[in-house]
């Protein structure tokens, strides 16, 4: 059995190249290139956009984003997204650094809010562009499926060309090595997710099974309102 994390890199020594209309083969030259890097995982989370009920924008309490998580292969953990708002500039999401933005369970038709810390752009919730963090009070452990839906008090839309648009970016160039919670929010501050495979013994979010977006499947996820 593999390590989770652990990597397999297939790199070209040799080849031989046969030509098509003779039937002559030679030896090709190569300067052993390698493949991209595959890294093993106990289980991965799939990400899916799902459909609002509907994309207008309005002022009040909105739906912004809804997406599902999938645990591939086994149970899966979240303890951090990070969501990207991009908006006209006189619509406001939230209400202060804190409020104003609520995440709700969805899943199967239900509607319970999970509990846990916003830390909100001041640009989110004035003039701007911003990123929405939210932190759980206990990591999300995901075993099939949940449904996920991001909501915000909208103010000040009222115009032809008001928009909210609000995504879970992908912008991890790099695998960042398996570790504690706490060391990769230190080396990835800005990730988009932060995840774990619940590989290790005892896992908890001082385990070192915990890594951020790279190679998290269909990332990124968006979603726009329009006035």
């Amino acid at each position: 059995m593999g390590t989770s994390g652990s990597a397999l890199t297939t790199t070209m020594t040799a080849f031989t190249a046969t030509s098509t209309s003779t039937g002559v083969s030679a030896a090709g030259t190569e300067s052993d290139p390698a493949g991209n890097a595959l890294y093993a995982f106990a289980a991965i989370p799939v990400v899916s956009q799902q459909a609002l009920a509907n994309n207008i924008l309005s002022n009040g309490i909105k739906p912004l984003l809804k997406f599902k998580i999938d645990a591939m292969g086994g149970t899966v953990a979240w303890n951090e997204i990070t969501f990207d708002v991009v908006k006209d500039a006189a619509t406001t999401v939230g209400t202060n650094a804190t409020t104003g933005i609520t995440l709700w369970d969805v899943t199967n038709g239900g509607n319970t809010s999970v509990a846990g810390v916003f830390t909100n752009a001041a640009t989110v919730y004035g003039a701007g562009n911003g990123a929405i963090k939210f932190v759980p009070t206990s990591e999300q452990q995901i075993s099939s499926s949940k449904v996920y839906e991001l909501r915000g008090i909208i103010a000040a839309a009222d115009a032809s060309g008001d928009f909210v648009s609000v995504t879970i970016a992908n912008d991890s160039a790099a695998f960042v090595a398996l570790d504690t919670y706490a060391n990769i929010l230190t080396a990835d501050s800005d990730a988009p997710i932060i995840w774990s495979d619940v590989s290790a013994s005892s896992h908890a979010t001082t385990t070192a099974d915990w890594t951020s977006d790279f190679g998290v499947k269909n990332l990124p996820v968006t979603d726009t309102l329009n006035f």
